[in-house]
């Protein structure tokens, strides 16, 4: 005898919710246990090759997390019941998708990968991932990344060891290893987590440009550096660079208007005519405040190469300049412009020919998106090539570009000075002469120049100033 039990025990999705092809059905599972059985049968399959999914191990624990209230499925094949199913689970920052079921076929594996990535571009869908399919998603649909630790942290609500980029993955530049399942992981956060500060790519075309919300200095947008000498494109991707250092200008008259600071574009084609020599570009985010309005003397925006200009007499003078012009901005009439934090950088970045500003921040190498390459204006100095864009980790191979630092690149320019990595060179021998000699010339005594010249940076060099009027220094001579 058949009861109604058995009946329902039997229920397939297909029954439950007879899907129409291809339309992907949106539901809550534990509403419906009945179909415990094939869902883990799903999810199996997805997950055999990595010995199963970390939380499902069975039928029943397909219900065991009360936060699995997000569940997707599609039935591709017209057969009724889902061949794929996605399921995730609501947080603070929006819908964390937890995993993937499949029926092992090819078209469900296609599809499965096509709508994760449509899921995890909108605002509020993220998920952890790895392997294969990070490559996928990255690589080839180019998946947004969470690219900062703090906003990692914030998100997974855990601690992680950040290392950047990953040994065994070609994508991706912001993997971690946090522990799961008391195992060490190499992770990498990827999608658009809500409550976070995206990065904004502004679109200075008429007539986008009128609709752009004002420029916030909590913001964080995506910028573009185009390099003359290709020798400073080593450097950099080794070093990286800090804006508070005096720069290297091409144009004296630069020097003595704009003597610190990186000059980006917001606008790639401006960079690619005119500002690329070496046929090299990188791409970077910068937030709103490592960013400063350039100025010149007399209020001008720009000033046409051999035409003669003046500078500012000192930084004191520069600074009345960069406010009156300020004061001038309040009064644009595009409200993008005179609604900003500040005016007179949103006019640079909005209205100037050259949608330029002055990075002033640190820029670590890991912290370079992307390098846009020229091979025929590299090579040729010929300007019909094509630009094509690469990881920072695809471009130094592509060229083998021998990034190693010396033993006396202590640091990156982002990085907190610490006394470890000085102590290391030495062995941790405190009582070698050589260590007593550096510490003495250099962190005692060493003037900014001096400092300047082992490759300390500005933010080294104003923490070391601050330990040395501690006294901190004393105990190791």
């Amino acid at each position: 005898m058949i009861t109604k039990f058995d009946v329902f025990l039997k229920e397939s999705s297909g029954d439950v919710f007879q899907p129409k092809r291809g339309v992907p059905i949106i539901f809550n599972a534990q509403k419906h246990p009945e179909l415990a059985n094939e869902f883990f049968d799903l999810i199996s399959t997805a997950y055999r090759e990595i010995a199963g999914h970390v939380k499902i191990k069975d039928p029943n624990d397909i219900f065991k997390d009360p936060n699995w209230r997000f569940w997707e499925g599609i039935d591709i094949h017209g057969t009724e019941d889902f061949d794929i199913v996605l399921f995730g689970k609501k947080t603070n920052y929006g819908m964390k998708m937890s995993g993937v079921g499949h029926d092992g076929t090819k078209d469900a594996k296609k599809r499965f990968v096509y709508d994760l990535n449509t899921d995890l571009k909108k605002l509020g869908f993220y998920a952890e991932t790895s392997g294969k399919l990070a490559e996928i998603l990255i690589g080839k649909y180019n998946c947004p990344i969470v690219d900062d630790k703090a906003d990692a942290e914030r998100v997974l609500g855990k601690k992680v060891d950040w290392i950047g980029e990953n040994p065994n993955c070609n994508v991706g530049d912001s993997w971690y290893i946090r522990n799961l399942g008391g195992e060490p992981h190499i992770k990498i956060l990827i999608g658009r987590p809500k409550n976070l500060n995206e990065v904004r790519y502004i679109n200075t075309n008429y007539p986008a440009i009128m609709t752009e919300p004002p420029l916030k200095d909590d913001e964080t947008i995506r910028v573009y550096h185009g390099f003359d000498k290709f020798d400073d494109v080593k450097h950099i991707l080794t070093n990286g660079l800090s804006g508070k250092q005096r720069a290297k200008r091409i144009y004296s008259y630069e020097s003595g208007n704009n003597p610190y600071g990186l000059f980006v574009s917001v606008k790639i084609e401006v960079v690619t005519r005119h500002f690329a020599h070496s046929g090299v570009i990188i791409e970077f985010s910068s937030k709103v405040s490592d960013l400063e309005a350039p100025v010149w003397v007399g209020g001008r925006s720009y000033f046409v190469p051999g035409e003669y200009t003046k500078s500012f007499k000192d930084l004191d003078e520069r600074e009345q300049q960069r406010l009156i012009n300020r004061e001038k901005s309040l009064e644009h009439d595009l409200e993008p412009i005179k609604k900003s934090d500040r005016p007179e950088l949103a006019e640079t970045i909005f209205e100037n020919p050259e949608r330029q500003a002055l990075y002033i921040g640190d820029l670590n190498p890991n912290m370079i998106k992307y390098v846009w390459y020229n091979e025929r204006l590299h090579k040729n100095r010929r300007t019909d090539g094509e630009w094509i864009r690469y990881t920072r980790k695809q471009f130094i191979s592509k060229l083998k570009i021998d990034t190693k630092r010396s033993q006396f690149d202590f640091f990156l320019p982002n990085e907190d000075f610490n006394m470890g990595k000085i102590l290391d060179m030495y062995k941790g021998d405190t009582e070698n002469t050589d260590f007593k000699r550096f510490v003495k010339s250099y962190l005692i005594n060493g003037d900014d120049y001096r400092l300047k010249e082992l490759d300390f940076f500005p933010k080294q060099i104003e923490q070391i100033k601050k330990l040395r009027e501690e006294g901190f220094f004393n105990k190791y001579i």
